[in-house]
């Protein structure tokens, strides 16, 4: 319902593992277009394109991949 009422933002995003690292394929366009979505809606996001990949980024490497 957030979605489709425009409550809420979402862009889907796939990680891939290599058995080493994971990777997000164009992760940086993918965080851009989440931002500039919610700021269209008139969210004020908390965070900015760099902190939110960064965090990405932490995220994945705390999970190692398998």
């Amino acid at each position: 319902m957030s979605l489709h009422m425009g409550l809420a933002v979402f862009d889907g995003m796939m990680a891939y593992g290599n058995g080493a690292a994971f990777h997000v394929l164009r992760k940086r366009k993918h965080v851009e277009r989440l931002v500039s979505g919610a700021s269209n809606l008139g969210f004020a996001p908390r965070y900015s394109v760099d902190e939110i990949s960064e965090a990405m980024g932490a995220l994945l490497e705390g999970l190692g991949a398998r």
